[in-house]
C-alpha cells in the first residue's frame, strides 16, 4: 500500500513538474544556436553546419537526425478520404489568441541588421531608432553587412493554459 502511494505521489509529481516547467524558443545566429528546450530535462536543436541536423538530448541520452537527402526521391501517393466525417472544429477567437500569444515571455531579444542596401538602411534607421525606444529591446541597423538576431522566448503549458481559460471566462461569462 505504501509503495502504491509513492508511485502514484511520484507520477502526481512528475504531471505537475511537465505542466509548470518553462520550455524556451532559443535563437541566436552568432553561436548559430537554434533550440526548442524544455527545463533541462529535454532539448531539440538545428546543427547547421557541416551535414545538417536534428539533435534530440533527453535526460542525458542524445541522437543526431541528418536531415540530408539519402537516395532518389520517393513517390509520394496522397488518398483522399472516402467520406468526409463530421468533426467539430475548435476554432480560437481572436481574443483567445491575442491572451495565447501574450503568455509568451521574450526574455532576450537583440536584432542588429544590415539589409545590404545603404540607401534603404538609411530610410529604416530612425524607424529602428523608435522602435528600439519604444520596445526597450535592441533594434539597431548597421551599415557593416553583419546581421545578428538573438532570441529568448519562455513559456509553460500551465500558462498557456490560463491565457485560455481566462480568455474563455471573460468570452463567455455564464
Amino acid at each position: 500500500m505504501t509503495i502504491l502511494l509513492i508511485v502514484i505521489g511520484l507520477l502526481i509529481t512528475l504531471c505537475l513538474y511537465i505542466i509548470v516547467a518553462p520550455f524556451y524558443l532559443e535563437i541566436d545566429t552568432t553561436r548559430d544556436l537554434y533550440r526548442l528546450r524544455f527545463h533541462k530535462l529535454a532539448s531539440l536543436s538545428l546543427n547547421t553546419q557541416n551535414d545538417p541536423a536534428l539533435i534530440l538530448k533527453i535526460a542525458g541520452w542524445k541522437r543526431a537526425i541528418t536531415l540530408e537527402n539519402s537516395g532518389a526521391a520517393k513517390e509520394v501517393v496522397i488518398r483522399e478520404p472516402l467520406s468526409p466525417s463530421p468533426q467539430k472544429r475548435r476554432n480560437l477567437s481572436y481574443h483567445q489568441l491575442i491572451k495565447l500569444l501574450q503568455s509568451f515571455k521574450i526574455k532576450t531579444f537583440y536584432l542588429d541588421v544590415d539589409f545590404g542596401d545603404m540607401p534603404l538602411n538609411g530610410i529604416l534607421f530612425p524607424y529602428f531608432y523608435w522602435l528600439s525606444g519604444y520596445s526597450g529591446k535592441t533594434v539597431r541597423i548597421n551599415f557593416n553587412g553583419n546581421t545578428v538576431l538573438i532570441l529568448v522566448v519562455k513559456n509553460s503549458i500551465a500558462r498557456m493554459g490560463w491565457a485560455l481559460i481566462s480568455s474563455k471566462l471573460k468570452t463567455n461569462p455564464s
